[in-house]
């Protein structure tokens, strides 16, 4: 048995087009040397080979679950959008229990989730299913609250997913918020930015500014000081958009009084669940209790979600798609063999080396340990491009000289996040950060006894503008892998969903029967 390191670039693509790849800019010299001296292949990420419907952008969490699979792995998208084909979707037992509610209590129907047609974390199509749900069934006091994107669309694009909406509202059929997705979807637990779009949701309290940590950093709207119930969402977004404010970060803001109350029933409609389980935290009362203490939850919700956003939740949010697990993904079939393992990234991609890298499981599997550093919890973090990898790399480094893990997972997020933020310049920083960072890294593993393995999730920041716009979201280019410390040849080409088989050959371990993918050794 050889014990392995696994790096995963998160948001770190091919691209053989230099202009505006922040990759290529920042012309890395260590990422450089491994990419010309060790065994390389490049693997598709995308569409059918992740388990995301044809022309969707794949994520973090597709990418991390093909990563410890080992095979292709049929996402929620997959499901929902053949459901709705079929009309299948339209006989789902969770609409039959929603029903029951409404006629039990008489209460309202809330639409809650991603304004986007992105396929990241949710898409208009399904939000269209189910307003055509609610037509057909003649369900009233229907409203919408939607989370604005910008950032797996452009950054100015809502008025146009808007108007795809428009031949459903009426009288019955109302948008009651909006709230941009920095805010309303966090996941870093920067607690007062989810308490400001949930507040919104419930509409208990007037909108105040959004008490902002590290002020000055981050670019949110200034408009939640004005008096909602004189504009209509239009007027709104537009003059966000007059002050420089894009999708992403406009403030919450309600146009009607219908917030969620007792006895309604919520639909969250957001297909991934990362960045929707703080706000339904708040609903559960499974927030921390310094944050839970000050918050109104509503009596007699029915709360449900189309898919499920963790195990725990699922006795409280009915999944119209639960989930399924892979089995015996690489966490679990190590574990069975008695081997150890560490998992460590900083806060913001936690859930992808541990909860999606082990099959969608909230599970720590015997033999397994983690270490989670803060992130600096910032919206944009173009101007903190560093992120908290020095610490990550500190961290690891010293795990690593501890010689006590068998296999070691670390993510390194700047590539997606920084890339998020559209911004070269910043993204050319992140490269450089990223590179010193492998420097050390791939140093103190290889003095360690290690072999190393480097590859990607997902494509970002190798293309941060687009026709003199920032690019934002993700990319559908190949990602990298290389393998240092062993003399292999590999396949000169690849899926992403071939790495598992891979890293369990160069450990010495033969696979599980489940995974189906190959591995991308070639055989002498």
């Amino acid at each position: 048995m050889r014990k392995l390191l696994l790096l995963i670039l998160d948001g770190w693509g091919i691209n053989t087009n230099l202009k505006n790849n922040a990759i290529a800019e920042a012309n890395p010299s260590f990422w450089n040397h491994l990419v010309q001296e060790y065994p390389f292949s490049a693997l598709h990420c995308r569409e059918e080979s992740v388990g995301v419907p044809k022309g969707c952008l794949s994520n973090s969490e597709v990418g991390h679950t093909a990563i410890g699979a080992g095979r292709v792995v049929p996402q929620s998208a997959f499901a929902i959008d053949e459901a709705i084909q079929s009309k299948a979707f339209f006989d789902n037992r969770v609409f039959v229990k929603i029903q029951e509610h409404h006629t039990a209590s008489g209460g309202a129907l809330h639409l809650v989730g991603l304004l986007s047609n992105g396929g990241i974390h949710g898409h208009i199509d399904h939000v269209i299913a189910l307003l055509e749900w609610a037509q057909q069934k003649k369900m009233d006091n229907v409203f919408l609250h939607l989370f604005l994107d910008g950032r797996d669309m452009p950054p100015m694009s809502a008025l146009t997913l808007l108007k795809k909406l428009e031949p459903f509202l009426n009288d019955t059929v109302q948008i009651a918020s909006v709230c941009g997705r920095a805010i309303a979807m966090d996941r870093s637990e920067t607690w007062e930015r989810t308490v400001s779009a949930y507040n919104t949701l419930l509409a208990v309290q007037p909108l105040t500014p959004l008490l902002i940590s590290h002020a000055g950093e981050e670019r949110f709207g200034a408009s939640a000081m004005v008096e909602m119930s004189t504009m209509n969402v239009t007027t709104y977004i537009e003059q966000n958009y007059a002050e420089g404010v894009g999708d992403e970060f406009i403030q919450p803001a309600r146009f009607c009084d219908a917030g969620i109350q007792d006895n309604d029933a919520v639909i969250f409609f957001n297909f991934r669940a990362d960045r929707m389980r703080q706000m339904v935290r708040l609903f559960l009362k499974k927030a921390p209790s310094a944050i839970q203490q000050h918050i109104m939850v509503p009596k007699n919700l029915f709360l449900s979600s189309l898919t499920s956003y963790n195990d725990d939740f699922d006795a409280h949010v009915m999944p119209f798609f639960p989930k399924e697990i892979p089995k015996n993904n690489m966490g679990e079939w190590l574990s069975t063999k008695g081997l150890t393992q560490f998992r460590i990234t900083e806060t913001e991609k936690y859930a992808h080396v541990t909860f999606f890298f082990n099959g969608g499981q909230e599970v720590t599997f015997p033999g397994e340990e983690r270490l989670l550093i803060p992130s600096l919890g910032l919206a944009n973090y173009a101007s903190h491009p560093e992120m908290s990898l020095p610490e990550v790399t500190t961290s690891l480094c010293r795990v690593l000289t501890q010689e006590r893990f068998d296999f070691v997972v670390c993510n390194i997020a700047n590539g997606d996040m920084v890339g998020h933020s559209g911004d070269l310049t910043a993204g050319i920083r992140a490269v450089q950060h990223v590179d010193t960072a492998l420097s050390k890294i791939v140093s103190k593993a290889e003095a360690c006894g290690y072999t190393v393995v480097i590859t990607a999730d997902h494509g970002n920041i190798e293309y941060m503008e687009h026709e003199g716009t920032p690019h934002t979201a993700h990319t559908f280019n190949d990602v990298p892998f290389l393998v240092i410390g062993q003399n292999v040849s590999l396949e000169k080409n690849g899926y992403l969903h071939q790495v598992a088989p891979t890293l369990l050959e160069l450990m010495g371990i033969e696979k599980p029967a489940e995974m189906t993918s190959e591995s991308l050794i070639m055989t002498k």
